[in-house]
Order: structure tokens, then sequence, then C-alpha cells
């Protein structure tokens, strides 16, 4: 940037600016946009989240932070399944599997790409279950990667039950003795994990957090080894 665009542009439009996030860091903002989905849709005697409510929830977010969603069917399988009649008799019928595919890429980046594969299967073998099983691997794809509960509670009574039933608790010593294994005394590397964490020891660290924690600091390692190696040459 030249001096004179950064002139204008100023501390204050620097601020606003959006942040240079990878793709899973886009894809936590998402998550966090949703924190629960109702059932709200009946039918076949059961209660569902719609496709278009899911959509209408990440949709903002998504466009937000610049995420592309592809959904490609990769394989399609006739076969013959046993399923229970109304009877409750196990009847054999023919039925259809398909592979699906999910790639999530950063528009920012196309390099930064995510993909993923589901299988699903029903009793039918014409267009139509095809149709229906699009829209059910895509929506349920979308609500298990994005980890959205749904039920049939309204949102508050969500958000008590959530309280009562989320205890967070500290790693215990072998995790503890595994991330300073990791620091292994590096200044710097435990200066990055407070920075991005707010951890300044790993006593403080929660159970939900460890892994997250573990992956960050396996892969500052090696980059700070490969570094290493390099200037060594």
């Amino acid at each position: 940037m030249s001096k004179v665009k950064e002139k204008y542009i100023g501390e204050p439009m620097k601020s606003l600016m959006k942040p240079n996030l990878n793709l899973y860091q886009k894809l936590l903002e998402v998550r966090k946009s949703v924190s629960y989905l109702k059932k709200e849709a009946q039918g076949y005697g059961y209660k569902y989240v719609k496709e278009s409510q899911l959509f209408g929830a990440i949709k903002q977010e998504m466009d937000n932070q610049g995420i592309w969603l592809d959904m490609d069917m990769m394989k399609i399988e006739s076969i013959e399944m046993t399923i229970q009649d109304k009877s409750k008799n196990l009847i054999k019928t023919n039925g259809v599997r398909v592979t699906f595919k999910f790639t999530l890429t950063s528009c920012d980046s196309p390099k930064d790409f995510i993909v993923k594969h589901q299988i699903l299967q029903d009793a039918a073998s014409d267009v139509k279950s095809i149709g229906g099983l699009q829209t059910y691997a895509n929506k349920y794809f979308l609500l298990k990667f994005f980890n959205i509960p749904n039920d049939d509670l309204d949102p508050d009574k969500f958000e008590v039950s959530v309280e009562k039933a989320y205890v967070s608790k500290h790693i215990d010593a072998n995790q503890i003795k595994t991330l300073i294994d990791l620091i292994d005394g590096d200044i710097n590397l435990a200066k990055d994990l407070a920075l991005k964490f707010g951890v300044k020891s790993p006593n403080e660290i929660n159970t939900d957090e460890y892994d997250n924690i573990h992956t960050f600091l396996t892969l500052k390692r090696l980059q700070r080894d490969v570094g290493r190696k390099t200037n060594g040459k």
C-alpha cells in the first residue's frame, strides 16, 4: 500500500478492514453466528429443521466470510435393502446409495479448501428420491459440520439446558506435560500461545480447548524445526 493511500485510509479505517483469516477461522465465525435451531417443520410424524431455515441462518455469515460451498454426487448405486413394513415385518426392496462430496472454499484464497464426503441411502431408486437425498445430505452435512444443536426446545430453554450440561474442566497432568513438552522452553512459542488463545499457562487450559491448542503447538514446532534446518544449510 502506498503512503498516500495509507494516509487517507487512516487508523480508524484500518481497524475496519477485513482480517486475513484462514478457512478454518472463517468457518468458526460461521459456527459462532448460529448457536441453535429449533425444529419448526413437521411431516411423516417427525419434526425437523427445514433446509431454508438452515440456509437462512448461515447464509449471511457465509457471504461475509467469503465461503463457497459445492456439493457433488460422486457415485450412485442401485442396492437391495432390508426394511420394516408397517407391521414391522422385514422385507427386501430396491434402493439407492449415493456418495456426496462437499467442498468448502475460501473465495479470498481458492487454494484454501476443505473436502468432506457423505454416504446416504434410501429405499427408492427414482429421480425424486435422488433430489430428496440431495436436500437431506446438504442439510444434515451442514448441521453436523457446524455442530448446530437442533431440538424441540425454545431458544431460552435451550440456553438454560446448555448451561446446566456444560461444566468446564481443566486438562489433566498428562495433557499438561504433553503441551509443556511441545513448548520445550521456547519463550516465543509460549507468547504465541498466549496471544492466540489467551493462555499464559497450560494449567489454565480447559478440556474443550486442548485439541486446538495441541494442533497449534505441533504446527508451530514443525515450522520452527523446518526453519532451523533451512537456516542451517
